[in-house]
């Protein structure tokens, strides 16, 4: 009498499957891009961002802690693998209240446009962080009329065009 080779397939199949699906967790790095003036909320220990800026201004990229939380934030160069995500440190900010920002300058001959890469570590509490990233095309004229600022927003930048001699 002779067996059929079926069962042995399939249990080696569903013993290969288990291997598959036990195997260790490989964990992805996702970058959220960010779009000018348009602050992002997250309750994340650590969150990645990606921004751009046009190659004609100073830019800005800030955080706001909630309040009994604390948040610090770095900015990268070039993206790495996982578990690390980002390489190449450019500019930080780990104040112990208040906003952190790190501020660029992308005007040409400086740095490139990017893209640039954000990690924010909640260091402290549990709450939430409020990110933005700005670019300073919007001009603010010495003397001129007071600017109004939605209380959403965690940073404004502009070009402020200022003359020798002048006060």
């Amino acid at each position: 009498m002779r067996k059929s080779a079926i069962p042995r397939f399939l249990l080696a199949a569903v013993a290969f499957a288990g291997l598959a699906l036990c195997g260790p967790a490989r964990a992805v790095c996702t970058y959220n891009p960010l779009a000018t003036s348009s602050p992002v909320a997250s309750s994340l220990a650590t969150t990645l961002y990606s921004f751009t800026s046009p190659d004609t201004a100073w830019g800005a990229i800030g955080i706001r802690s909630d309040a009994g939380s604390q948040h610090d934030i770095t900015v990268f160069a070039q993206t790495a693998g996982s578990p690390t995500c980002v390489q190449s440190p450019v500019g930080s900010s780990a104040l112990p209240s208040g906003v952190d920002f790190v501020v660029g300058d992308f005007r040409p001959g400086r740095n490139t446009a990017g893209p640039w890469y954000a990690q924010v570590n909640r260091s402290s509490g549990s709450g939430s962080v409020l990110t933005e990233w700005d670019w300073g095309t919007a001009k603010l004229t010495v003397d001129g009329d007071p600017i109004v600022r939605n209380t959403n927003q965690v940073v404004d930048v502009y070009s402020v065009f200022l003359e020798a001699g002048q006060t």
